[in-house]
């Protein structure tokens, strides 16, 4: 008979996991409001990057954040989030530098007027004058323009947001994990093998989620160091981060116990820049737009559909249900479909709020009566739904009905409204 052999770490993983049960009853989880004049302020890379998405208005919020917690010698970042902020800050430069050189490829030049019969006429003379002054107008935007995108490529490790965190960011806030190589390997190792939170999710990554991992023992570290509560400023909402219910539901049990069992029961957050910036009083335009961006770069990140057949799927549902309604007798859906029909993307754009700022996708009657009547029906009737108020929540549940083919009927009914456009 063989012999069965069993690993003693498989066979004691949970007791590895939770070495101390009393604990379990002992955690004293206190409140974001509660912690935040104290704690420790954690960012990781996506939070370092996400600064490039900002308006100058609201970086100035940001910098205000950034000089209060310095000052406060509260500041921290894991020298891993760091190095991944380096890696990646030339990617979000470029992002900028790309973006400015296709919007001058779409501006538009005045066409000359090929109808010179009506030179005589009065209005045809005044559509000449404004012509040239368009033109000359032309001649200084790309003067302007490129200085503009030179000035982007002078920049070396001095754009404004580097400039922000050279300001605030000193020295001994950038915290290295000291733990020797072989070591983080070995627990890298064991944490992965085990679906130890976090990190485990990007285990396909070319990392293998170590990552994750270094800045979260970094953390762990600090914790046990200075022994007070701390907030993590990161966007990653995966499941080895949160638990999950329709979306992130609240941090993961084994994260919260981890911190409390080597900085003397302390509390640890995980939050959004936007979460951080309300509970720390910063103006409430500023946390809406920041709220906004940070929807957006959700979506940014994520496939709208798992594949092409299932969007094309959906689409065609969309004509025959829009076809059975009458709705496609007027010529401006009939175009709407057709673009539909050709930008299958176009489905994320017309939900995401604001999107069209950006896309310039549908013009004229149909823009103007989503954003002033259909999109906050949509969101209103969404917000019922789900019975949530927070426009983000919105955001993401719609996200996953489009997501999931199953649930294209709610996204038909959304979009059958979204083209219902009504004259006046």
């Amino acid at each position: 008979m063989q012999e069965i052999k069993f690993e003693k770490d498989d066979v004691f993983a949970l007791e590895n996991l939770y070495p101390d049960p009393t604990l379990l009853l002992d955690l004293d989880i206190k409140s974001l409001r509660e912690v935040t004049e104290s704690a420790l302020v954690f960012l990781d890379a996506n939070a370092l990057l996400f600064l490039y998405r900002v308006s100058n208005e609201d970086l100035s919020s940001f910098g205000a954040v950034l000089q209060q917690l310095s000052e406060s010698d509260r500041l921290r970042i894991p020298a891993r989030a760091f190095r991944e902020f380096a890696k990646h800050r030339p990617n979000k430069i470029g992002e900028i530098h790309s973006g400015l050189l296709n919007s001058f490829s779409q501006a538009k030049q005045p066409e000359q007027i090929k109808h010179r019969f009506l030179a005589d006429l009065a209005e045809f003379k005044a559509l000449e004058k404004e012509a040239t002054a368009l033109a000359k107008a032309r001649l200084e935007y790309n003067k302007a323009h490129d200085n503009l995108v030179n000035v982007i490529k002078s920049w070396r490790w001095n754009d404004p947001v580097t400039n922000l965190y050279k300001s605030f960011v000193q020295a001994h806030s950038i915290v290295e994990c000291t733990m020797s190589e072989d070591a983080l390997l070995s627990e890298i190792e064991r944490r992965i093998k085990h679906n130890i939170p976090p990190g485990y999710a990007d285990k396909s990554k070319n990392d293998h989620g170590a990552g994750d991992i270094i800045i979260w023992l970094t953390i762990l570290q600090e914790a046990a160091n200075k022994r007070r509560n701390a907030i993590f400023v990161s966007s990653d909402a995966k499941t080895d981060w949160f638990h999950q219910s329709n979306g992130p539901l609240h941090l993961r049990y084994e994260l919260s116990y981890e911190y409390a069992q080597v900085s003397n029961n302390h509390s640890v957050h995980v939050v959004e820049w936007s979460e951080l910036l309300k509970v720390l009083k910063q103006p409430e335009k500023v946390v809406r737009d920041v709220k906004q961006h940070e929807v957006r770069e959700r979506y940014r990140n994520r496939a709208i559909f798992k594949n092409q057949a299932a969007s094309n799927q959906a689409i065609q549902a969309l004509r025959k249900l829009l076809t059975d309604a009458e709705i496609l007798k007027k010529e401006a859906n009939h175009k709407f479909m057709r673009d539909l029909e050709s930008k299958p993307e176009m489905l994320r754009d017309i939900i995401i709020h604001d999107a069209f700022d950006d896309e310039r996708r549908i013009e004229g009657q149909a823009l103007l009566r989503y954003k002033t009547a259909v999109q906050p029906t949509v969101r209103e009737t969404l917000s019922e739904l789900i019975n949530k108020k927070d426009p983000g929540s919105v955001d993401w549940q719609l996200f996953e009905l489009m997501e999931e083919p199953g649930s294209l009927e709610e996204l038909k009914t959304v979009l059958k409204n979204l083209l219902e456009l009504e004259d006046g």
